[in-house]
């Protein structure tokens, strides 16, 4: 992180990042927004990093972006959030715990596989729950509807020959929720006419670890995933992944290993083929003319996109994909779309801020709940994992449904309705 001191110089103390904080607007603390976190690192007498009050107030962050977006001297707020989060000893709280243990699980490809037969036998036994009981909605169950119940059938990654690109599933497409991955694979291959396959190397993509400012579990796992995706006869194949997180991490490997010698040129490469759900579907669809789902009652298929941040913000600019998903959800899935009546807007998930937060996480996604509850959609829809879970939790008690764009796009396209 660069010195408190010169942040606080360059900041111009104008109020816009905390205009759109999210944690802010729910509770007003100046010192939980970027003015504010500047401000005292630079101002506190002696060394700062040995304040007991530092590490919470910089773990109160979402990581989202909307601050660097405001910000008119265009200052990384992110990179100075994780830089403290580094610089920053954790304190032994039971939010720190709770962090620090999600982080090995997800680095951990044996823990997340035991997570995973864990989570089939979890919904193996959920389906024993009556759909009105009040303990689903205790235990955070979402029914989903027939727009993202399990795709059918389709091509599967094992058929012989070579691949015509990779598929990076993400953790929770890989090991918890496998109907993402199997959507988005039939996805590519009905609609793009594109084989993928998943390297068996692959690891987590490390966006938890940056997050936490622990680079250097992040920049493992960017050295595993890259060996993983560039074996012979794969090094120039496109890297798709239907998780906007991962997209996120994955692009950004030509900056983690920017400064070694020995993996900078690989990294670079290596983001320079990954490439977003979304975007490729709209480059590389065969096909453009697409049936409308027959619709079961009156608004079945009226749908709001939520707009996962790392595809909005990234290091204070605004990201382009913004209409792809929306395109997607339209032209090919025949949904009608409706808009939030106050634009784009965190669900307060932010993945590690969710385990460790979950008060605020909650509080937040609530701002974002009441504004879809205004329109008269049916169900959200995004390709944002950590976000999906949030949704689905928000909306549990409601009735609507939260689902994965690759899967309601495969239910759309594949399943041959009418």
């Amino acid at each position: 992180m660069k010195a408190p001191s010169a942040l606080h110089d360059r900041c111009a103390k104008c109020g816009a990042c905390t205009a759109v904080c999210p944690v802010y607007r729910e509770c007003g603390r100046e010192s939980l927004t970027a003015r504010g976190r500047i401000h005292l690192a630079a101002r506190l007498p002696g060394d700062w990093r040995g304040s007991a009050l530092m590490p919470d107030i910089f773990s109160r962050c979402l990581l989202c972006g909307a601050c660097g977006d405001a910000c008119p001297r265009a200052i990384d707020i992110l990179e100075m959030v994780r830089g403290g989060r580094e610089a920053l000893p954790e304190q032994e709280s039971r939010a720190a715990q709770k962090k620090r243990l999600a982080r090995k699980v997800v680095a951990s490809p044996a823990l997340l596989r035991a997570l995973g037969l864990t989570a089939a036998a979890w919904r193996a036994a959920e389906r024993l729950i009556p759909a009105a009981s009040g303990l689903r909605l205790r235990l955070g169950l979402a029914s989903e509807g027939p727009e993202f119940s399990a795709p059918p059938s389709g091509p599967a990654s094992e058929e012989t020959g070579p691949p015509d690109a990779l598929y990076f599933p993400g953790c929770l497409a890989a090991y918890l929720e496998p109907s993402i991955r199997r959507a988005s694979q039939q996805v590519f291959a009905g609609l793009c006419r594109t084989r993928t396959v998943i390297p068996g190397a692959a690891v987590c993509c490390g966006m938890a670890a940056t997050a936490a400012g622990d680079p250097a579990t992040a920049r493992k796992l960017a050295i595993r995933n890259i060996r993983a995706f560039s074996g012979p006869g794969r090094e120039n194949l496109p890297i798709l992944t239907s998780c906007a997180t991962c997209y996120a991490q994955l692009r950004s490997y030509g900056e983690i290993l920017g400064n070694d010698a020995k993996w900078a040129v690989k990294a670079a490469a290596f983001s320079g083929r990954v490439r977003e759900f979304s975007r490729f579907v709209l480059t590389n669809a065969t096909r453009k003319e697409t049936g409308t789902p027959r619709r079961e009652r009156k608004g079945a298929h009226i749908m709001v996109y939520h707009d996962p941040c790392h595809l909005r913000f990234r290091h204070g600019r605004r990201r382009t994909i913004i209409e792809e998903p929306r395109r997607v959800l339209t032209e090919l899935a025949g949904a009608r779309l409706a808009e939030m009546p106050h634009g784009p807007r965190c669900c307060g998930h932010g993945g590690l801020f969710a385990i460790g937060h979950a008060e605020m996480s909650w509080r937040i996604g609530q701002r974002a709940k009441d504004d879809f509850l205004e329109t008269r959609a049916m169900g959200v829809t995004t390709t944002c994992t950590g976000c999906l879970l949030q949704w689905r939790r928000l909306l549990a008690d409601t009735g609507r449904q939260a689902g994965h764009l690759a899967v309601l796009l495969a239910r759309a396209i594949l399943s041959g309705r009418p």
